[in-house]
């Protein structure tokens, strides 16, 4: 009886502190309303649009504008990681900014790797023009600022910050009132002091900045970068305004040129039912290279959550929604009449996909927030999750007992976060909401080797790190028995792409050297990567050769040194269409590497290498 009382006790114990995927976290401003926090910076109309995580103590950044009586400022808001705001930032938790007093806005935000909070958005002049300013993330301090003119009424409505601390923002532009808005996508350098000259370079005629018409008016909402191939993706909607507007998605090379491979031309369109208002709100890409696009489509009014899944090459995802359309996921949260808005989309390490936005339920006077998570792999991909939500059904919806305009959500551990402002007296909500999704302690981006005349050159780079401790290079000559032939201490926890290398001096000439990273964290687990075999017979390669062939999953490549710069290796099926590819940085050394084929389906691929003028093509085999 004692056992049988004992286990119970632990069965209530583990039913109590289990929390729901997609309800609200009570942890969070546990001593106020627990779940989320209400905050009116001073008494006016308080506007949210963007929001940042730091990961290094779960603090959030909040900005927006702030309605004035004659000019709007910018602000940002500085909250603990316990809902409670940080009364060392900007004096009170809040930075407000205008400007040369002028209407400023701020629209997006984004973190440098120092902590350096940067804002975009606009500010009226003559007109309005892009603005971007960074400020101290511990004081509120502001460091620069920066407004361009493109000659019309120009607004930013996206940011990103890359691994070299350069800015890019995207948004919309207009000659005149008579002309139809294009995209504008622009970066700037790392101090924030002026356009990049280095982004879409001379002879173009815009250095700095594109400016891209697709049809009629054209929008630019969301930026996501592949970490991969540091491939910059924009997403927002073409012939915006009208019934019959669609998804519109550009793929640039991290110089702003286009990426022919993406749909042939690099700008992608996607009607998602005929006739229908679509509007592309966001943007993220999953583990497998994939581009996932998030808005609404409607006709009239009501709109229901759309979500596209594209490969990196931007076709529809045939896997994404088999019951359906093939890559077109269309969610009603509601049976009648509901109507939804999305603002943001993230993916989860288990490649399920969260949709963030708000929701009146059934046509109704009360708009909540709204969380819809899918499901991102296998025979079910793009269906809605069952272990989500109170009710299980893959919906989430949070009411706080007023009517909120959500407008931003990010994942961050086992939690998400998301920003809106109440609807009747406008001010800042932040609420946080329990999820299942451990975030990755480290996630390896690429690993490749140079091999040179007498050393092989090790390089790999990450884009997220938490609590990691080192890197320790191992060697082998059979694949079977490894010892550790140096290490790399790592950088720091952060989101933010870190590159290392690592140089073996004495690699074995007469036989094969495999190489493998043994990644450890600080509190002793260990991860290992991916092995590199390099053949090193003394002599450099003059021709790409790949092994195993035929192979399962991994494809070693081994590129002949003379191939500078930025090396493009691209697989396609016999068809002709690109089903993967990535970008490596090379000095003109040979240079040796995998291609994770696992996802493929059995048959003959064509693998090709291209670095400027020189390009080499290989077959291969998956089975």
């Amino acid at each position: 009886m004692k056992q049988f009382t004992s286990t119970l006790l632990m069965l209530f114990t583990c039913v109590y502190l289990y929390a729901q995927p997609g309800t609200l976290y009570t942890g969070f401003n546990p001593t106020g309303t627990p779940g989320y926090t209400i905050n009116d910076i001073d008494g006016q109309g308080d506007f949210t649009k963007g929001m940042a995580i730091k990961s290094s103590d779960g603090s959030i950044y909040v900005t927006g504008w702030i309605q004035g009586a004659s000019d709007d400022s910018l602000f940002i808001s500085h909250y603990l990681n316990n809902g409670t705001l940080d009364l060392a930032f900007g004096g009170n938790g809040t930075v407000r900014y205008r400007f040369s007093t002028l209407t400023t806005h701020s629209n997006a935000i984004g973190l440098q790797s120092d902590g350096t909070v940067v804002v975009a958005g606009w500010t009226y002049a003559s007109d309005h023009d892009f603005f971007v300013a960074r400020f101290d993330g511990t004081s509120g301090a502001l460091k620069s600022t920066v407004n361009t003119d493109f000659g019309g009424i120009d607004e930013v409505n996206a940011l990103i910050i890359q691994s070299d601390d350069k800015i890019v923002v995207a948004g919309f532009g207009t000659a005149s009132s008579s002309v139809d808005q294009d995209m504008i996508i622009a970066r700037y350098t790392a101090d924030g002091s002026m356009l990049d000259n280095t982004f879409n370079p001379s002879p173009a005629l815009t250095p700095g900045y594109i400016v891209q018409n697709i049809t009629g008016a054209d929008v630019a909402k969301a930026i996501a970068i592949d970490k991969t191939s540091s491939d910059i993706i924009v997403a927002g909607t073409s012939n915006s305004g009208n019934a019959n507007s669609d998804f519109a998605i550009l793929r640039l090379t991290s110089t702003g040129g286009f990426v022919n491979s993406f749909d042939f031309d690099g700008i992608k369109t996607q009607n998602i039912i005929n006739s229908n208002h679509d509007e592309g709100n966001a943007v993220a890409i999953d583990a497998n290279g994939n581009i996932v696009v998030a808005g609404t489509t409607s006709t009239g009014g009501n709109p229901d959550i759309a979500l596209i899944r594209l490969s990196a090459a931007g076709v529809l995802d045939p896997g994404f929604n088999t019951t359906g359309t093939p890559g077109i996921v269309v969610t009603d949260v509601a049976t009648f009449h509901s109507n939804e808005g999305v603002s943001s989309v993230a993916i989860q390490n288990d490649n399920k996909i969260v949709v963030g936005g708000g929701t009146d339920g059934s046509g109704g006077p009360t708009f909540d927030f709204m969380l819809v998570r899918y499901i991102g792999t296998g025979v079910n991909a793009g269906t809605l999750d069952g272990n989500f939500g109170a009710g299980l059904n893959g919906i989430a919806t949070g009411s706080i007992g007023a009517n909120v305009t959500p407008t931003a959500m990010l994942l961050s551990g086992n939690k998400i976060y998301a920003v809106a402002n109440t609807q009747s007296t406008p001010n800042v909500v932040l609420a946080v909401f329990n999820n299942d999704a451990v975030a990755l302690p480290l996630v390896l981006s690429s690993f490749y080797a140079q091999k040179q005349t007498n050393k092989v050159v090790l390089q790999w780079q990450t884009s997220s790190e938490e609590g990691v401790k080192q890197f320790v290079i191992e060697r082998s000559t059979d694949g079977k028995t490894y010892k550790s032939i140096g290490q790399v201490a790592a950088s720091g926890n952060g989101s933010l792409t870190k590159n290392y290398s690592f140089a073996d001096q004495s690699p074995y000439m007469s036989t094969s050297n495999y190489y493998r990273l043994n990644m450890q964290d600080i509190d002793g687990a260990i991860k290992y990567s991916k092995i590199l075999i390099i053949k090193f017979d003394g002599q450099l390669t003059t021709s790409m050769a790949v092994f195993p062939n035929p192979t399962r999953d991994l494809l070693q490549v081994q590129l002949p040194d003379g191939m500078n710069g930025s090396v493009g290796l691209q697989v396609f099926d016999l068809n002709g269409r690109l089903v993967k590819f990535t970008h490596l940085a090379s000095d003109g050394s040979a240079l040796n590497t995998t291609v994770d084929v696992s996802t493929l389906v059995s048959g003959m691929y064509i693998l090709k290498a291209q670095a400027g003028n020189v390009t080499l093509t290989s077959r291969f085999i998956k089975k």
